[in-house]
């Protein structure tokens, strides 16, 4: 069994991820993290002046909800029901 360390890092999932990268791991457009986080849904951790990070495992115990609630809506916003 031979890995290369960077397969590695790709397997084990990272403890902290910028927007891009969360919305590519819960398969959510970049967009709907922002929102998220716009609305409080998420939080996220400012590093540096340009550099916002979110913590993955936290979101991760949102993200099914998070999901749920915004499938709803959208049928809500389409449908009007």
């Amino acid at each position: 069994f031979n890995m290369r360390k960077k397969e590695l890092q790709e397997i084990k999932t990272a403890k902290f991820m910028r927007a891009k990268k969360l919305a590519e791991h819960l398969g959510v457009g970049l967009s709907t993290i922002w929102l998220w986080n716009k609305q409080g849904k998420i939080t996220s951790k400012k590093i540096s002046e340009r550099v916002t990070v979110f913590e993955v495992a936290e979101i991760e115990k949102k993200a099914i909800m998070l999901k749920m609630q915004a499938v709803e809506d959208f049928e809500i916003n389409i449908f009007g029901e």
